[in-house]
């Protein structure tokens, strides 16, 4: 993942280069919940 900041700035130098168009496309993912550390657990 980026910041905005970071994603501005290399739209903005790649247009300085010449780029028509320019597409930023961030993908995320988490781990599972069994995964993590401070997983809460139910109690029924």
């Amino acid at each position: 993942m980026t910041t905005g900041a970071t994603a501005f700035e290399a739209a903005r130098t790649l247009r300085a280069a010449g780029a028509a168009h320019v597409d930023l496309l961030v993908l995320a993912r988490t781990p599972e919940t069994e995964a993590l550390p401070h997983a809460l657990t139910e109690t029924a």
